[in-house]
């Protein structure tokens, strides 16, 4: 069945529920929100980029919840680990799992642990 790329009714649906409703979910993992992130993300910006790289990067650090508080007042006050200044979305996701795990060690991973090393934002 033909469906129609890029309708703009679509689009802006799409970006308002990007840039409104978007936020991780206190059950989902941080790879299940990736996912969806990106998936959301890929929509909106599948005929151009709507949505900069950068922008994107800051809106998933902001919509990851009050478990990344720490992150988000660093990020604020540009005061992250040079590591932590990457716009390469895998080694985020590395970063952010690594992190996530390192505040709920009782948790089940959701991937195996990188060798990025000890999260500086634990007390």
């Amino acid at each position: 069945m033909y469906k129609p790329k890029n309708v703009p009714e679509d689009i802006a649906a799409k970006t308002a529920e990007f840039w409104s409703k978007m936020k991780r979910l206190p059950t989902e993992s941080v790879d299940v929100y990736y996912k969806r992130f990106h998936a959301l993300l890929d929509k909106v910006n599948d005929h151009k980029e709507t949505v900069s790289k950068s922008d994107a990067i800051r809106h998933f650090i902001f919509t990851l919840g009050n478990d990344f508080d720490s992150i988000q007042h660093n990020y604020r006050i540009d005061n992250l680990p040079s590591t932590w200044k990457t716009d390469d979305w895998p080694t985020l996701l590395i970063l952010y799992r690594d992190y996530y795990n390192s505040i709920h060690p009782n948790s089940p991973p959701s991937k195996s642990s990188s060798s990025v090393g000890e999260s500086p934002f634990t007390s």
